[in-house]
């Protein structure tokens, strides 16, 4: 196995692209790269946004994935192109978040073909397997998302490996739900609704529910941008995996609430979420429970990590309990948390 590297191991000096460069990976990634001593130019739609990224030292190339136009001659004098940019399936625009996931990264795919990069990392997602209740899941485990989210991530997977065989460098990695600093969706919500002693678990909790904290994420691709198998795909998460009871009374402790003590049976939980779904589906508002979240948070998901261990050399960092409190304090220092 490949002995793990800090970003300050790599060659100075490599020039990367990066999409999603103000997002929440993807500005973990910048960060690592700067700190690697790399070029780095990020894909934005609008500089003044960014600016905080060209204030140190990132060039910016001003362009839109849904606007083949403006990538041309993206590649130009690039080593390498990380892709963290996506859409997420949020409940108010699930068409647009496929069209973006699948169209945008086709566009990306398209202005990058051909030229002399080495590498192409694509951040996929295990949304694209789907909600698989088995015991240990693999990459070659065979793929039914759920999701519009998923579906798109799956497209996307099947449509660079594709890719791959025409020459595209590709090296696609897909990791659970990604939480750290500066991470404002799932693992926020999972967190609020435990400060507000709103979460009940669904079923004994025994079921393994796998994560992936940024800087394991950040760590994978940079070692998929050295060194990833072109046409590989690989599960990168955080180890071990923990019951998801564990994972609630961990977060619940380090939020200085009660461990919540009640429990959904998980077929009443399924019959409540169903009208609940309808409900929110009539007035446009999000709702506590659907059926696919039932299934989430009832399923056993957790990753081999083999593949990536013995091509990539992934180490992930733990302990969780570490990991999640750094989240927590984060988010309130800015407000996101009471």
């Amino acid at each position: 196995m490949v002995a793990k590297r800090s970003s300050e191991d790599y060659s100075p000096g490599v020039k990367i692209l990066v999409t999603g460069a103000t997002g929440f990976v993807g500005s973990h990634l910048v960060d690592a790269l700067l700190a690697g001593h790399h070029e780095v130019t990020a894909l934005v739609r609008d500089p003044a946004q960014a600016q905080p990224l060209a204030d140190r030292g990132v060039s910016l190339r001003c362009g839109d994935l849904m606007d083949p136009a403006s990538l041309r001659g993206l590649a130009d004098g690039m080593d390498a192109v990380a892709h963290t940019a996506a859409v997420l399936n949020l409940p108010k625009n699930p068409a647009s978040a496929y069209a973006a996931n699948v169209e945008g990264t086709r566009n990306l795919a398209e202005a990058v073909s051909g030229s002399s990069i080495h590498r192409f990392v694509h951040i996929s997602s295990v949304a694209a397997i789907g909600i698989r209740n088995v015991h240990r899941i693999d990459e070659n485990f065979a793929c039914n998302p759920d999701l519009a989210y998923g579906k798109s991530k799956l497209e996307v997977d099947r449509y660079l490996i594709q890719q791959s065989a025409h020459g595209l460098p590709v090296v696609i990695l897909r990791p659970p739900t990604v939480y750290g600093p500066r991470e404002r969706y799932n693992f926020l919500s999972l967190c609020r609704a435990i400060l507000s002693r709103r979460f009940m678990l669904i079923g004994s909790g025994q079921n393994r529910v796998d994560f992936c904290w940024v800087g394991n994420l950040v760590q994978a691709i940079l070692l998929a941008l050295e060194r990833g198998r072109p046409g590989g795909l690989y599960l990168i998460a955080d180890e071990p995996v923990l019951p998801f009871r564990e994972t609630v009374e961990t977060l619940a402790s380090l939020l200085g609430r009660p461990i919540p003590r009640l429990r959904l049976p998980t077929a009443l939980a399924y019959a409540v979420s169903v009208p609940l779904a309808a409900l929110g589906r009539l007035t446009g508002r999000e709702v506590p429970l659907y059926p696919k979240r039932v299934r989430t948070m009832a399923s056993d998901m957790c990753f081999d990590l083999s593949k990536a261990k013995a091509e990539l050399g992934y180490a992930p960092r733990g302990p969780f309990r570490e990991l999640a409190r750094e989240t927590i304090e984060w988010s309130r220092q800015n407000g996101l948390l009471g």
